[in-house]
């Protein structure tokens, strides 16, 4: 007799021994006799308090079958059908797959777990239905009805309790995260005699920060799972002979990898049933939504009818683009679920309603989450749904849904769930993951507490990982005190690798703080530490924290992609330590010293810092004026290979040998550079390239590489390159052209570029002819407000001005630009000055404007002012002068 049973015998007994208690002291009598209507009623309500015992007991609820044979007892397994199990065969044939010999013979072997998962989609349900149709059709098939407070141990004592005393299997399709950390050693020794177990799994759930390490030891065992992938290129074969699946075989025939799961069904179905199409569409798809979405951040709760009320609204307003939405409109929401749970010739059912404790549980149909999870057709869970579990859920449960959201890398949800990390202990990976994840936006506050959580776990590499971390964020903080406690704690740990690195991050402190001394002792002590090799375990887990990634200022680009072994991880954080040396060498002025400690940094062969090294050292020569052995190590420096040091390299010989009057070399490195992958680089290379074939004449090659540079996606150098090709056509009076490239770097609003590109339209507007367009590029230059060189422009504005006869506007113009240090403009804009007065009828101030031209001795302007103060008497009405434009506006870029 089993223990729910027995609780229930057990509280009847209790109730029935009261009322015969009762008996006893006469209180189902009535005046002697005995009162037959107490008596039944007592024993009726002995009998409903049993019931309810059993009913609300832990573990007292009957999970419900998927299929059931008669009498509601489980079929045998060769008696169902795969959808009647939950999986989504269709009509498509099923064509063998290459683990099938494997999971058959795992099975026959009596294997009590046999765990088959792939990436979704991928067919592990079918693939392991097929197998267990074939190797136990004569066991009977026990699959329940989705209940997420049911635990696995319960799942199972629930079908031994079902078996009675038969072979059977238990069928657990598509198992949580939640179910898959309960796997343990124990829950198999456990299991009744003739229990098989079959389950599936998306393959990113076992590899998760989830799973606890005793599901992991259990997992990984190759006699337990079987990984169910894309299709081979035997399965392809397979599928291409299949004649039912022709319609098929151009999406077979592709190189790109091929999921069965795509091919035995399309998603149509489902897309088109959530697609908006009518007003009753918005409620009925936020209905849909909200469930899938329980489901999807794996919330460990029933989706319940207090949960969805709760939701309901938000989800509706999202759809509806009402954020502030927190209706429950009771008739609309009845109709969408009436619609969700009805199965038509077009769709499945959506949500199924599960019976369970209490109410009921809303499941959404599986294939909804791969939908939403698509680029085109899929959407992200409201945010009041985070909020929601935020808000409701325990510490434990937080911790769950977390790591889930961790293991999807959505740090941003992830570090919602964990936000109190001092309440729930986290794993010290994920801890160090989100902190930098939040360091890098600017979230310090928030990074420190994570920090903090993984270095209180005392995990031998995540500690000193944590506190080195914690280190350099206070050091870029400011706060050298903090920063120092933090490395002298690595440092006491004696980590094989980051102790050494915490010295050079200390080292990074003192000299923050002007102790150069104490800076260059601890450098010293690990340059000059001989290179060994770090143990295997050190070695490995190096290469699965990628220590590095986020200190973009201290490390070589690509790092990451260096294949870790011993000998390149010992030797890196002594390379790092000679290149800081010979960095601090610099700043003091010590030339000798900082080649020195280069050469160290060279010579250690690290494939990352190495050619980092070999070219700061050719830099450091070639402005000692030694060009020779620069080209030497700038060559070296190519000869690495190094994706981004290599092209940087080739850049600076390239503008070496430009620079040297050798203008085939530098071509040659430009070249080189330019076959790169280095998109800013790239654009460089155009650019001055441009302008050597500028210098030595050739203007058609200048015009060609400058549109090149200008026709890349590197901004800054695409529209210097744009000015300056606007410029050589402006030269050369090609006004079309020349109007074509200014006004892609006008319009860029790009600061100093854009306003010459602005000036320069406007003086080719006014060559041309449109005192209009003129107009509207030099006001849009003096807009900015961002230019030095005003003067000449508000000169021109002015002459169009006065040609316009705005003359107040003039004045203002002139009177700006006659303030300008330009001697000759100065002079220049006060003539004009006594002519905009004289036109005004103000022959005072035109007289004062002229007598300081002529105070200036300007060789040109003070004549002329002179013969306008000696005519000025004579010429009583207004003189137009020439309105010419002052040249030399801008100057190149």
């Amino acid at each position: 007799m089993n223990r729910s049973w027995a609780a229930w015998l057990a509280g009847l007994l209790v109730a029935t021994s009261a009322v015969a208690t009762g008996v006893a002291v006469n209180q189902a009598y009535d005046n002697g006799r005995l009162s037959w209507p107490w008596l039944v009623g007592a024993l009726l309500a002995a009998i409903a308090s049993g019931y309810l015992a059993r009913r609300t007991s832990p573990g007292g609820h009957r999970l419900r079958l998927r299929a059931a044979g008669a009498r509601g007892r489980p079929p045998l397994l060769a008696d169902v059908t795969a959808e009647q199990l939950g999986v989504h065969a269709g009509d498509t044939p099923y064509v063998s797959r290459d683990v099938d010999d494997r999971l058959r013979q795992m099975m026959h072997d009596d294997h009590r777990l046999v765990l088959v998962h792939g990436e979704r989609l991928a067919g592990a349900s079918r693939t392991a239905w097929e197998a267990a149709r074939d190797a136990l059709a004569g066991h009977l098939v026990l699959a329940y009805l989705h209940e997420p407070a049911s635990s696995l141990r319960q799942l199972i004592e629930q079908a031994a309790r079902d078996l009675r005393g038969h072979r059977g299997v238990l069928w657990l399709d598509g198992l949580s995260a939640l179910q898959m950390s309960q796997w343990d050693q124990s829950l198999l020794r456990d299991l009744p005699d003739g229990l098989r177990l079959v389950a599936t799994a998306e393959t990113a759930v076992l590899s998760g920060e989830f799973l606890p390490p005793a599901a992991q030891l259990l997992l990984v065992r190759t006699d337990t799972t079987v990984e169910v992938g894309a299709l081979s290129a035997e399965e392809r074969a397979r599928v291409l002979a299949e004649p039912s699946l022709a319609h098929v075989r151009p999406v077979v025939e592709r190189s790109t990898p091929v999921l069965m799961g795509r091919l035995a069904g399309s998603l149509g179905h489902i897309e088109r049933a959530l697609r908006v199409g009518g007003e009753k569409s918005f409620y009925r798809i936020a209905l849909v939504r909200l469930v899938t979405d329980w489901q999807r951040i794996g919330m460990p709760r029933r989706c319940d009818l207090t949960a969805v009320r709760d939701l309901y609204g938000p989800y509706l307003g999202d759809l509806l683009q009402d954020r502030q939405s927190d209706r429950f409109p009771v008739l609309r929401f009845r109709d969408a679920r009436r619609w969700a749970q009805a199965e038509t010739a077009d769709r499945p059912r959506l949500v199924d309603l599960v019976r369970v404790t209490g109410g009921v549980s809303h499941v959404p149909h599986p294939l909804i989450s791969v939908v939403a999870g698509e680029e085109c057709a899929g959407w992200q869970p409201v945010e009041a749904l985070w909020q929601y579990a935020a808000r409701v859920l325990s510490d434990k449960d937080r911790l769950q849904v977390g790591l889930l959201a961790f293991d999807r890398e959505d740090y941003a949800h992830a570090s919602q769930m964990l936000s109190s990390p001092e309440s729930v202990p986290i794993p010290a990976a994920v801890a160090v993951e989100l902190a930098k994840w939040l360091a890098a936006r600017g979230d310090t506050t928030a990074a420190r507490r994570f920090f903090r959580s993984a270095i209180e776990a005392g995990d031998a590499d995540y500690t000193p990982l944590a506190a080195t971390k914690l280190g350099v964020l206070e050091l870029r903080a400011g706060d050298t005190a903090a920063a120092r406690h933090w490395f002298t704690l690595v440092i006491g740990s004696r980590h094989p690798l980051l102790s050494p690195l915490a010295t050079v991050r200390l080292a990074e402190t003192e000299r923050a703080d002007g102790a150069v001394e104490a800076a260059r002792r601890l450098l010293t002590t690990v340059a000059e530490t001989e290179p060994g090799i770090l143990p295997e375990t050190a070695m490995q887990w190096v290469g699965s924290v990628r220590y590095l990634e986020d200190e973009p200022e201290s490390r070589p680009p690509d790092v990451d992609e260096v294949p870790v072994d011993g000998a390149h991880s010992s030797v890196l954080v002594r390379s790092l330590a000679a290149t800081n040396l010979a960095h601090l060498e610099q700043e003091q002025g010590n030339t000798q010293e900082a080649r020195h400690w280069l050469t160290v940094a060279a010579d250690a062969g690290h494939p990352s810092i190495a050619p980092r090294a070999m070219y700061d050292y050719a830099a450091l020569l070639r402005k000692d004026g030694d060009m020779q052995t620069a080209r030497d190590w700038y060559v070296r420096a190519v000869n690495t290979g190094h994706r981004r040091i290599a092209a940087e390299a080739s850049y600076s010989l390239a503008k070496l040998e430009a620079q040297e009057s050798n203008p085939e070399q530098a071509r040659r490195w430009f070249r080189h550079c330019i076959g790169g992958e280095q998109p800013d680089l790239r654009a460089l290379s155009y650019y001055d390239w441009a302008h050597l074939e500028n210098s030595l004449g050739n203007l058609e090659d200048t015009r060609q590489l400058y549109q090149k540079a200008a026709d890349t996606d590197y901004r800054p150098t695409s529209l210097s390159a744009a000015l300056n090709l606007g410029m050589l056509e402006f030269g050369q009076e090609r006004d079309d052209a020349a109007r074509l490239w200014l006004n892609k770097a006008a319009v860029a609003n790009s600061g100093e570029t854009s306003d010459k590109a602005k000036a320069l339209l406007g003086d080719l507007e006014w060559r041309g002819g449109n005192i209009h367009g003129a107009r509207h590029w030099f006001t849009e230059y003096l807009k900015s407000g961002r230019s030095t060189s005003r003067a000449p422009v508000l000169f021109n504005l002015g002459e169009i001005e006065r040609m316009r006869n705005d003359l107040g506007a003039a004045e203002r113009c002139f009177t700006e630009a006659a303030a300008d240090d330009n001697a000759d403009l100065a002079a220049l804009s006060m003539y004009k000055l006594g002519v905009v007065a004289r036109d005004q009828g103000k022959f005072a101030d035109a007289q004062k404007w002229w007598e300081r031209v002529i105070a200036t001795g300007h060789l040109t302007y003070s004549p002329r002012a002179t013969e306008a103060l000696v005519d000025l008497a004579d010429l009583p009405v207004s003189w137009n002068g020439s309105g010419e434009p002052a040249g030399g506006t801008t100057g190149p870029a």
